[in-house]
């Protein structure tokens, strides 16, 4: 999580340790200014332990916490506290005192010691009683308020410090359903007036639906970070929570919403954590469309979002071509290429450096870019022999489901049947563009009349060949990416992807 302006708070190899335990470990994060980030995870996770580290309440082991651009350590409490206020969990204010006498609680870090409250103190405090919706209880002694309208005290009261950071935590815990929507829409109220909130949550789904970043921790470390559809996913959700989930888009909104089907522990055929992931077994993810559209961008994404296994069916076509070129083998010679696709040995594996092809257990992910064999791969696609050897090989691959497939024809021929199709495609100049900028940062020397020329002579290939031509399934989707950045691509599909499918 991170943003190229300074970050309201930064957290940097953040370690905090209570006696021989350490209830936090190496957490790094970055919290943008004028956000509103969730920080979500199982008890005990360390989300406590994380706000009150970052409001200089605990001494960490290691690390450093960064406020506004200051090194929290070295501030005074006063200094912090003007930078940042803090709302506990529903537990005060102290009784014997009155809702405005409460408020005015927020003025001390701006306060001389020997300087009496005065004017300004008291509008500040008025005006933030009137931004927590509690202005009309400001006579009542807070021990006489309900759990809802305490809170809004102590978040009138966090206003009144004049902090441009709200540290929450658990703002909604013991409220009953309509209040905790209450204290989160004041909440949403206050991020859109321009103040950054972190917020410890337990509900996912008040965090899906009102952060627009959320934090996981899982046993002092940070088990994922980023926007609700990157981090609440059932992969993620499983391993750290232990509990299988169905997500499906929000009717208001269309954020992530949560519903838990069953435990990991409890595993059976009459459970239904087993027909969650039978279900996900089943999906087939089929992305076709032309070169340069954006395919592997999109398919990589999901498949790391879904937890599925990603294959790149044009991988399998260059390493058929480049193993033609380095035997001496004409690409004219159907027969010999197809016995290519039959034997050479092809595996798909996730590297260190992201999703690999071996051909005969050597990586050749970078070689099956090169120009030469993408040229080479476009002849040798053409032959039907070749196409239907490796369709039958990717048949094989994606039989039990749980994979995100990409090619010309997967939703055409390889996965007629696939629960989730989609047609990746772009302007010619847009693709044009790409390949040109992906060939000049590997040092080719081209222009772009040649690729212009060599994208549109690939294109007629793909659509005359005789054997599985390129073009739209029936019920495929069309995504466009032109002029548009891969988080908005990304966002779409998994959109398109939920509506296809209650299982994410």
């Amino acid at each position: 999580m991170s943003t190229t302006q300074r970050p309201a708070v930064a957290v940097s190899g953040l370690s905090v340790r209570f006696g021989t335990d350490l209830a936090l470990q190496d957490v790094t994060l970055h919290v943008p200014a004028g956000e509103f980030v969730a920080v979500i995870g199982p008890n005990g996770a360390g989300k406590t332990t994380l706000l009150r580290a970052i409001a200089g309440v605990l001494q960490p082991e290691a690390g450093a916490v960064q406020v506004d651009g200051w090194e929290a350590g070295r501030l005074s409490p006063r200094g912090r506290a003007q930078l940042m206020a803090v709302v506990p969990q529903v537990e005060g204010p102290p009784p014997g005192f009155t809702v405005a006498e409460a408020v005015l609680m927020g003025r001390m870090p701006h306060l001389h010691r020997i300087a009496p409250v005065g004017a300004a103190d008291h509008d500040h405090a008025d005006l933030a009683m009137h931004r927590a919706r509690v202005a009309h209880l400001r006579d009542r002694l807070v021990e006489t308020l309900s759990g809802g309208e305490r809170q809004r005290v102590l978040i009138a009261r966090a206003l009144a410090q004049d902090a441009r950071i709200l540290l929450l935590d658990e703002p909604t815990a013991h409220l009953d359903i309509a209040v905790q929507l209450e204290i989160m829409d004041l909440l949403a109220e206050l991020h859109r007036g321009g103040l950054t909130l972190v917020a410890a949550l337990h509900d996912l789904n008040l965090a899906a639906q009102y952060c627009r970043l959320i934090v996981l921790l899982d046993r002092g470390r940070i088990a994922a970070a980023g926007p609700p559809e990157e981090v609440l996913t059932p992969v993620v959700l499983q391993r750290v929570y232990g509990a299988a989930v169905i997500i499906r888009p929000h009717p208001a909104g269309g954020r992530p919403h949560i519903t838990v089907v069953g435990r990991r522990a409890a595993l059976g055929a009459e459970n239904p954590t087993a027909a969650v992931q039978q279900q996900r077994r089943r999906v087939v993810v089929a992305i076709d469309g032309p070169a340069g559209a954006g395919k592997s961008t999109v398919a990589r994404s999901l498949a790391r979002h879904l937890g599925f296994r990603y294959v790149n069916t044009g991988w399998m076509y260059r390493a058929v071509a480049r193993e033609a070129l380095r035997r001496g083998i004409s690409l004219r010679d159907a027969a010999a290429l197809a016995e290519i696709a039959r034997t050479l040995r092809m595996e798909f594996q996730e590297t260190e450096a992201g999703p690999a092809i071996f051909a005969d257990g050597e990586e050749v992910t970078e070689a099956v870019g090169a120009p030469s064999v993408s040229e080479a791969a476009s002849v040798v696609s053409a032959h039907a022999a070749v196409r239907e050897a490796l369709v039958e090989r990717q048949r094989r691959l994606g039989a039990d489901g749980g994979i995100v497939m990409e090619g010309r024809d997967i939703g055409t021929v390889v996965f007629p049947d696939a629960e989730v199709k989609l047609y990746v495609t772009a302007a010619l100049e847009e693709r044009v563009r790409r390949r040109l900028q992906e060939l000049r940062k590997r040092g080719e020397t081209v222009s772009v009349d040649e690729v212009r020329a060599a994208e549109e002579e690939r294109d007629r290939r793909d659509r005359e060949r005789v054997h599985s031509p390129l073009r739209v399934a029936p019920d495929a989707t069309v995504v466009d990416t032109t002029g548009r950045s891969p988080e908005d691509v990304v966002k779409e599909v998994l959109a398109i992807y939920r509506r296809r499918t209650d299982v994410v």
